[in-house]
């Protein structure tokens, strides 16, 4: 609802200013080139001109816009209406024929319309009275004009500027302003006071004798108050013996001065068309008798008296005047050095530039922001400068405003641009804090990183090192993306392609303190791999890396896998561990590492197998006879039997592969078994996974059908011995495997099984075998 109502008095504004605008100006030629924006103040005899703030519609430079609007004089008289039009025509005619930094600028010369008088100037402020509190012709007041105060450093230079004008008016052009007031006192958007309202001026004329003159026009009690110069500030000698001189403008500036300090800026005494109370105030004067003068400062209320006598002759000069104490102050001095500082050489403003940033501590902020900063920022169109006026910029900035920070950044950013004058970068770089605290965070991507780049980019390593140091700072401002693509390769390749120990020293710490902003797989990806290529075995630098992987390894958000500990961290630590070069305290501490990373590998390994072995499908149990037994442990495959006169049999199968399961399984024969099925046997491994088939019709000697042959009956079955020379070779040589792919195992099954007697086994079944029988081994087997 707030918004709502805020947009409605901001709509409110706007349309009333512009139906104000339009129904002053229709068909005023100074509409066709300058657009009429806010009523922002008013000036001229009796505040009669409105100012308008503008801009110059071809160039968008900005400017004010005076206006006069004709029915203001609808209820004055025929003759005084056409006299005062005479007279602001040629007050503004006037106006535009001068041309000095005092004196307020015409950009566009007076237009008349029907219904209003109008011109276009210099940007301005407001007039001296409007800041004292009239507002007469000024509807709505401004906020830049609520409670608005003068500082004393501004009285002081505003003064001198006006002293400066009337020197020039003067001795120069030999004209009399003749109405130097608070409302003829126009202050710029810069704060400077300049001289406006030419109403009643008077050029000097040369008379036969080689004297200057200036015409004079008597008080006229029966003319409109406006029409002529107001009784306050006019001189004595004026209305006593009708003459004009230097010396009555002196007069008027003195009365100028005690309108500034009074409580109410009020002039000493008000006459209004009162000529008779004015004369007994000159009488007054000429007696010695002066107004009360305790509101002016004492180091200013003595001259000012000399400034107020009756007779002229004894009244100061304007160059005496501007010889005063408080005129020669440093603060005011070097105000007006910066007014002419385009006049002097780079050796003399590089000295006055490096004075002043102490110097502005001394002024209010107000000053240092609209006078100053638009003097240094005029300076930057040369570079060998920049760097002179670059501190005093900063120190300006520290007390802006976000708008009027705004300003200044506009300005900045074509500097930091450049790349020469190599200073420039060096001193925005130290003061990046302010910088990042006060611009924008959307221009901080845009504008303060590629400056930080230029500067990695640049030959001298201290730069480099301060945009190392600088880096932290600015990461928590940025996107991830823009430290994994952008600052990450910078300083990867700074560190990498510089032989210099204490640059690699900065650039790992630099990414160490880039580790909070990182994730996971930006350090996997590009920040481990970047450390382990660092070739430099330095003591210092090895302690810095050691510091950046204990932080990696021990941050949990950031953790290295143990598979990345094996491969790839381990082997790069442990040949720093043996460098001669570490001391034993550098030495503990990459050893401890090691130690700490082995441990760590060994913990996360020995917990994932033992994950995978519950996973594992358990292998079921094989029943046989319960004189015998088969073990299979994680190193070796025995198959017992108990001792008999016939056969003493142990034999013992090479190790399983590594990958089978570390739990030993027993197996147990089946205690039946029938003569016409297929005997078979499984380990449970990966190692021996056949099925062993036998055929009475043919010899054990030939492997292949033992492993290969068809099942058939078994009608009878010859005797055989069984041969453990096999089983002892390869106890003797564990290496060997019992694979059925494996040529060697076929070569020794061969042998294994031999008949005692086979022609009498062959013709007799039922003899009784002097060792096992196929069947009894077969049995054996399962």
């Amino acid at each position: 609802m707030d918004v709502i109502n805020k947009f409605n008095k901001l709509y409110y504004t706007v349309s009333n200013t512009v139906s104000q605008i339009a129904s002053v100006l229709p068909g005023n030629a100074v509409t066709k080139d300058y657009e009429v924006c806010e009523l922002i103040a008013s000036g001229g005899p009796g505040l009669l001109w409105k100012i308008y703030s503008g801009y110059k519609k071809s160039t968008r430079e900005e400017a004010s816009v005076f206006v006069f609007e004709k029915k203001i004089l609808d209820n004055w008289s025929k003759d005084d209406r056409e006299n005062m039009l005479n007279i602001l025509r040629r007050s503004i005619i006037q106006l535009t024929k001068i041309r000095h930094p005092r004196i307020l600028t015409v950009h566009h010369p007076l237009e008349e319309s029907r219904d209003s008088l109008a011109f276009a100037t210099e940007p301005v402020f407001c007039s001296l009275d409007n800041i004292f509190g009239n507002y007469n012709n000024l509807n709505p007041i401004p906020k830049s004009l609520a409670n608005f105060k003068l500082h004393d450093i501004e009285i002081k230079y505003g003064l001198m500027q006006v002293i400066d004008g009337m020197m020039f008016l003067n001795y120069d052009v030999k004209l009399l302003h003749k109405n130097i007031s608070p409302d003829s006192i126009i202050v710029d958007k810069f704060g400077n006071w300049k001289i406006f309202g030419f109403d009643y001026c008077a050029m000097a004329q040369t008379g036969t004798d080689g004297n200057q003159t200036w015409p004079f026009v008597p008080f006229n009690t029966f003319a409109h108050v406006l029409s002529q110069p107001k009784l306050e500030f006019i001189a004595p000698e004026v209305i006593q013996s009708s003459e004009n001189s230097p010396a009555s403008d002196i007069y008027s500036l003195g009365c100028l001065i005690y309108c500034i300090y009074s409580i109410n800026h009020k002039p000493m005494k008000v006459f209004g068309k009162d000529i008779s109370t004015y004369k007994r105030y000159a009488d007054d004067l000429s007696k010695g008798v002066f107004p009360d003068l305790t509101c002016i400062p004492e180091y200013l209320s003595g001259y000012v008296k000399l400034m107020l006598r009756a007779n002229p002759a004894q009244r100061p000069n304007l160059y005496d005047v501007s010889k005063l104490p408080i005129f020669e102050e440093k603060t005011i001095k070097t105000l007006l050095s910066l007014d002419t500082i385009f006049q002097l050489d780079n050796l003399e403003k590089s000295k006055f530039f490096k004075s002043l940033p102490d110097m502005l501590k001394k002024y209010p902020h107000r000053i240092n922001f609209q006078h100053v900063l638009p003097c240094l920022t005029k300076e930057f169109t040369n570079p060998q400068m920049i760097p002179f006026i670059l501190p005093s910029i900063i120190c300006i900035a520290e007390n802006c405003t976000d708008e009027q920070y705004a300003f200044i950044y506009s300005k900045l950013k074509p500097i930091m641009k450049l790349e020469e004058p190599i200073q420039i970068i060096l001193i925005l770089m130290k003061n990046i804090d302010l910088l990042i605290k006060l611009t924008p965070k959307e221009n901080i991507e845009v504008d303060l990183l590629p400056m930080l780049f230029r500067a990695q980019e640049t030959q001298v390593e201290n730069i480099q090192k301060l945009s190392l140091s600088i880096y932290p700072t600015v990461a928590p401002l940025v996107t991830k993306n823009t430290i994994k693509t952008e600052i990450i390769p910078r300083i990867r390749k700074l560190c990498l392609g510089s032989d210099s120990t204490s640059m690699n020293v900065c650039c790992v710490q630099c990414v160490s303190k880039l580790l909070d902003c990182l994730d996971k797989w930006i350090v996997l990806d590009n920040v481990l791999p970047f450390i382990i290529e660092i070739k430099s075995r330095d003591p210092v630098l090895i302690v810095e890396i050691m510091g950046i992987l204990k932080s990696i390894h021990s941050n949990t958000k950031l953790g290295i896998t143990k598979d990345l500990l094996a491969c790839k961290v381990i082997p790069f630590l442990m040949p720093i561990c043996v460098e001669n070069k570490l001391d034993m305290n550098q030495f503990e501490m990459a050893i401890s590492m090691v130690k700490e990373m082995v441990d760590f590998v060994e913990t996360e390994h020995r917990n994932k197998l033992k994950l995978l072995s519950k996973d594992e499908p358990r292998v079921s149990s094989l029943h046989s006879r319960p004189r015998e037994s088969m073990v299979l442990s994680n190193s070796s495959l025995k198959l017992e039997q108990p001792k008999s006169p016939d056969s003493d049999l142990m034999t013992t199968i090479p190790p399983a592969p590594a990958s089978a399961p570390l739990n030993p399984y027993t197996f147990t024969p089946k205690p039946q078994v029938q003569r016409n099925t297929q005997p078979s046997v499984d380990f449970g491994l990966n190692a021996i996974n056949q099925t062993f088939k036998v055929s009475s019709n043919s010899t054990l000697n030939n492997s292949n059908t033992l492993f290969n042959k068809p099942t058939t009956t078994y009608p009878a079955a010859p005797n055989y011995t069984l041969n453990t020379q096999p089983f002892a070779q390869l106890q003797t040589n564990p290496s060997q495997s019992l694979l059925p792919q494996s040529p060697n195992y076929m070569n020794n099954s061969q042998s294994l099984l031999k008949p005692l007697n086979s022609n009498k086994a062959n013709n007799n079944h039922d003899a009784k075998p002097s060792g096992l029988t196929a069947q009894e081994i077969m049995d054996f087997l399962n």
